[in-house]
This record gives C-alpha cells, sequence and structure tokens, in this order.
C-alpha cells in the first residue's frame, strides 16, 4: 500500500475518532449558532503539500431555530428546533375546533407559507366558519331514484370529516339535476366505520336505514330518530360502542337482524307508547306481535328478570353482554338460544311454575332434561352433562372462553350447530358411541383442542366442524364417513395427517366440500391398509 493510501486511511480513522471523542491532534473551532438549539458538528480535511500527514479542523456552523404552531387561540400545538434550511412538518394532521353552537369550523391552513427555517418562526392555524347544515352537505353524498322520486344518503369518504363530529341530514334537497324532493333513505353501509362520527339526527323524512349503516362507528354517543321512521335494517348500529340509549319513535314498524348489536354500552331503550310493534322495560326490547325479546341494554344491571309473557328469545339478545351475571326466566319462555359471550353470567334460574325448561343453576334445559340449551359460562371451568340429555341445542356453549372439560354421557345423540364454537379453552372431547349428528361449526375455533376421535354412528363431518382448530394434531375419523363438508378443517395448521378406519377403496368415494383442508397441514390420509398422498 503506498503512501498516499495509508495517510488517507489514518485520516478517515481520526473523524472516527475526532467524531466520537471531540478530541485529538488537530485544531478546532466553533460559531455560535444563530437560533435556540445546539449547533451541529462540521469536519474538513486538508492534505498536505509535501508530506503524507493531514491537517484536520473541527466547526459548529450549522443553526437550529425555534418553530412554533399555535391554534387560533394561541395555545401551542407544536413547538419545536428545525435546523437551518429544513422546512418544517406540523406532525398532528390538521389542527380542529369544536363546533360552536350551529357553528362549525374547518382547518383551511396556516396563517402564512410554510417555508424552510432561516429564523424562529410561528405559525397560527386559521379556520373557515360555517354552519353545522352547510358543513354537513358537504361531507354528504346524494343519490337520486326516479322510481320514488327521493333521494338515498351516504358518507363522502373522501372527506376530511374528523374535525366535524356531527352530521345534519336535510329532510329535502335539490341536486341541481332532478329537483327538489325528499330524502327518505340512509344507504347500505353509508356511515360504516366512521370512527369521527359522535352525533347525528334523523329527519322524518327518511323512512329506512339499511343494513350496516352506522357499523363500527365507534365514537358515536347519540343518535335521535324522528317520527317517520319505519324501517331499521340488520346490524344498523352493530358496534356503536360509545352509543348509550336509544329512543324509537311510534312510526317504527320493522327492526331487521340485531341492528344494536354489541353496543355493550347501552343502559337505556325506550320507545314511544304508540307504538303497536314493539315495547319495552327500559331494559330490553320486545316485539309484541311474537313476544320475542329481540335486544337487551348490556349496561343496565348485573341482574335481570325477563319480564313475564315473553315466549322466545333472539338467539343474539344477549351476546357479548359482558355486565350480565344472573338471568331469570319466565315461566311464559318456550325457546332459548344461548347466552354466548357473556363472561360473567354464573347462574340462570327459571320461574318454578314453567313447565317448558329448566335449570340447574348452571344450564338451560328443556322441562324433561332431554335437551341443553345454554349454558353460563362463568359458572364453572368443567361440566358434566346428565345422561338424559340427548340434543345438545345451537350455540349452548358457545363462547364460553372459561370452559376447559365437558363430559358427554352415553345416550347422546346430536350435537347441533355452533355449539361449543370458540370455547378456546376446551382441550378436547370424548364422543359416545350414541353420537350421531354433529352440526356445522360444533367445535370451530376450539383452539386448544389436540386430538379428537370421531364417534363409527357418524357419517359426516360436517362444515367448518374443526374450522380453525390450530392445535389439533391427531383425527381420526371411522369408516361410516362418507362425506367432509367445507372448510371442515381449514386452518388447522399443526394437523398434517388424518387417520381413517375404512381402506383405500372406501376413502376414494367420500365426497369432499370445497376447501375442507384449505389453509390446513393436511398432505396425508392414513387408512386401514395403506396411505395416500393429498
Amino acid at each position: 500500500m503506498n503512501n498516499k493510501a495509508s495517510s488517507y486511511l489514518l485520516l478517515l480513522s481520526s473523524l472516527f475518532l475526532l467524531a466520537s471523542c471531540g478530541g485529538g491532534t488537530a485544531s478546532s473551532s466553533s460559531a455560535a449558532s444563530k437560533g435556540s438549539g445546539s449547533a451541529a458538528t462540521s469536519v474538513t480535511s486538508t492534505p498536505s503539500q509535501n508530506t503524507s500527514s493531514t491537517s484536520v479542523s473541527i466547526s459548529s456552523n450549522a443553526a437550529f431555530y425555534t418553530i412554533r404552531f399555535l391554534d387560533d387561540d394561541g395555545t401551542i400545538l407544536q413547538l419545536s428546533d428545525i435546523e437551518e434550511g429544513v422546512l418544517p412538518v406540523f406532525l398532528g394532521g390538521h389542527p380542529t375546533k369544536p363546533v360552536d353552537g350551529d357553528t362549525c369550523y374547518t382547518f383551511s391552513g396556516w396563517d402564512h407559507p410554510i417555508v424552510p427555517a432561516t429564523a424562529n418562526a410561528t405559525y397560527k392555524a386559521t379556520y373557515r366558519s360555517n354552519t353545522l347544515e352547510e358543513e354537513s352537505l358537504r361531507r354528504l353524498v346524494f343519490t337520486y331514484h326516479s322510481d320514488t322520486t327521493s333521494y338515498s344518503v351516504k358518507a363522502n369518504s373522501d372527506e376530511t370529516v374528523s374535525d366535524l363530529g356531527e352530521i345534519v341530514l336535510p329532510s329535502n334537497l335539490d341536486d341541481g339535476t332532478n329537483g327538489n324532493h325528499p330524502l327518505t333513505s340512509i344507504e347500505y353501509a353509508g356511515f360504516s366505520e366512521m370512527a369521527w362520527l359522535q352525533k347525528i339526527s334523523i329527519p322524518s323524512s327518511i323512512t329506512s336505514i339499511a343494513s350496516f349503516a352506522f357499523n363500527h362507528c365507534e365514537q358515536l354517543t347519540e343518535v335521535t330518530f324522528a317520527e317517520g321512521l319505519t324501517t331499521l335494517d340488520n346490524y344498523v348500529f352493530e358496534y356503536c360502542y360509545s352509543l348509550e340509549s336509544i329512543a324509537l319513535p311510534a312510526s317504527l314498524t320493522n327492526l331487521g337482524l340485531n341492528p344494536f348489536w354489541y353496543c355493550n354500552s347501552v343502559k337505556s331503550i325506550s320507545i314511544a307508547s304508540e307504538n303497536a310493534n314493539y315495547k319495552t322495560d327500559s331494559r330490553s326490547l320486545i316485539k309484541i306481535s311474537s313476544n320475542n325479546l329481540i335486544f337487551y341494554a348490556n349496561a343496565s344491571g348485573r341482574t335481570y328478570s325477563v319480564p313475564a309473557g315473553v315466549v322466545s328469545i333472539e338467539s343474539m339478545a344477549f351476546d357479548g353482554c359482558d355486565q350480565l351475571s344472573a338471568i331469570t326466566l319466565p315461566a311464559s319462555l318456550i325457546s332459548c338460544v344461548g347466552f354466548n359471550f357473556c363472561p360473567k353470567l354464573a347462574k340462570i334460574t327459571v320461574d318454578s311454575t314453567s313447565t317448558n325448561l329448566m335449570s340447574d343453576s348452571r344450564a338451560l334445559y328443556s322441562k324433561d332434561q332431554t335437551q341443553l340449551y345454554a349454558y353460563a359460562e362463568a359458572s364453572g371451568d368443567s361440566y358434566e352433562i346428565p345422561s338424559s340429555v340427548t340434543l345438545i341445542g345451537r350455540k349452548a356453549f358457545k363462547g364460553a372462553s372459561t370452559l376447559k372439560s365437558i363430559t358427554f354421557s352415553e345416550g347422546l345423540l346430536e350435537i347441533e350447530d355452533d355449539a361449543f364454537e370458540y370455547c378456546i379453552n376446551l382441550s378436547g372431547v370424548a364422543f359416545p358411541s350414541t353420537v350421531t349428528a354433529l352440526g356445522n361449526y360444533a367445535f370451530g375455533f376450539c383452539t386448544a383442542f389436540t386430538s379428537v376421535t370421531l364417534p363409527a354412528g357418524l357419517t359426516s363431518v360436517s362444515g367448518g366442524l374443526f374450522l380453525d382448530c390450530r392445535g389439533l394434531t391427531s383425527v381420526t375419523l371411522p369408516a361410516s364417513i362418507t362425506s367432509i363438508g367445507v372448510v371442515a378443517f381449514c386452518d388447522c395448521t399443526q394437523l398434517n395427517a388424518l387417520t381413517y378406519e375404512g381402506t383405500l377403496a372406501d376413502w376414494a368415494k367420500v365426497s369432499l366440500g370445497l376447501n375442507w383442508r384449505l389453509l390446513a397441514a393436511l398432505t396425508t390420509v392414513i387408512c386401514s391398509d395403506g396411505s395416500i398422498t393429498l
């Protein structure tokens, strides 16, 4: 290596040492910072003309300036020290100003253009004021329907709306093309997942709100319904976690499936006394014609007595009620489908005069105790089903996350759809030989399952039976199996092989449903006379 190259390497080593330690044999000088903040260090080198040595000098000459971003009332939004020549950036998205009465404010920019830092600087937010009605119109999209000469509405997803919080819907409008007509409906998923929406008033012109219209509006705290509304479709306010009260008009005639599903903060529900279709005790909503309880206000209390006269309970009326610890059912009740995902429910009581149902406090049964309908999740982590039971009903144990062990008795014939779905800590089951039918998704998402042997009398592995049972490593199917349903073993990521007690010829006749092993590790079926690679 020549002297010049050696000198260059020595120079690089010196630079690293000087930058780290601030020392060495080189001379250094410091320039004062021009703004508030510290000065940066720069390093320069000059090779000697007559020798292989190099002199190094260090200087501090990069300035930093204080940049302030203020709200229009002088509140500091952001304070930063920015290096000279660098363009300041406000990191808070854009400022917001609360609605004041009927006046709302939209951020319109800073009071002067943002430029690279050359001196201390202050930028102040400015806002455009408008009436709430006018600003709402800018955030909405309307569709004209010639068959009804009316408009429907949805949110304008292209608009930045986080600074508004409230939407006012007009009763009539003119789109400039089709004339002035009433606004009569809110579209399917029209305001779905609008996290900014906190309050909305539904005008009297609107008669229907389509499915999922306000789905996942998680900040929505207030909805006002005017008289005129007739239809709330399926899951309209699903997962509106912040909604605390519901007041329905007399004009309401049709509620779809679970319009307030998982609105877990609801404390009370009311309905105009003139409504001939629905009634309430302030804690639940009941359809008058069928005496069907269709919704329960989760935050209304820890214990609840279902009103006398109620004949049935909607299958998802109590889904996710994480405050409910005890429930009492009236003598009038004939049918009930599960209390799913109720982690604190420890006791189920049935009126002693009931001729339809009975309870051992932990589970709900038919009066003759041949059918099991529901289970109280918080009553314990193990349960033994009586030998009298021949059927476990739909969703009976669904979502019982604390259940670790279940014991079936000989005589059990059927386990219906979704019966043990999402029992995530249930480690496995032993089926009695009498079982001949397992419903769709009966053990779906039982992620703690490790092995299972299906009973000899079973002819079908139903759809989704072991969907997402990711702990499964061993499954034995009887020779009686003739079909495997759709997604039956989908996402069983540790299940490499099935053991089938029939022959290779028998397996060839088994009907396999669509995606029966999708995303599963399954590659082999081990038959009584050999194996087959899938």
